[in-house]
């Protein structure tokens, strides 16, 4: 019988500059240096980084590949996070899949983000694209 994987632990996201990165995602999502994870880090990375329950791996990878990492929000959390992505003056984009709502946008390294719910029926009542 094969194992079930009941959660995300952590996710690789590469960048050119991890200085530069660790900041945006620190400014812009909240995550936070893992405390415990140090002996890892070096000049290439990996630098743990920490929202919640949600962590990252941030690696230097001077051709980075372009990832999409998605997180989760309630739906009065997607029209707050439409509310601070503004006020920060990031460029994004707000796409209505029919049964979710998505917010997309992208670190300075070029990986891409997106905020999704699955509350269409409160976001559609609160937002209008």
């Amino acid at each position: 019988m094969r194992p079930m994987i009941n959660k995300v632990n952590h996710l690789h996201v590469y960048v050119n500059d991890l200085a530069k990165a660790a900041d945006w995602y620190q400014n812009i999502l909240g995550f936070q240096p893992l405390s415990g994870f140090e002996i890892w880090h070096s000049d290439s990375g990996p630098l743990m980084l920490a929202s919640g329950e949600v962590k990252l791996a941030l690696f230097v990878k001077p051709n980075s590949p372009s990832n999409i990492i998605a997180f989760e929000a309630s739906g009065e959390e997607f029209i707050a996070w439409i509310q601070h992505l503004t006020e920060s003056q990031l460029a994004f984009n707000v796409k209505d899949h029919q049964i979710t709502f998505s917010a997309y946008f992208s670190d300075p390294a070029g990986n891409g983000i997106e905020i999704t719910t699955n509350d269409h029926q409160y976001v559609g009542g609160h937002y209008a694209s």
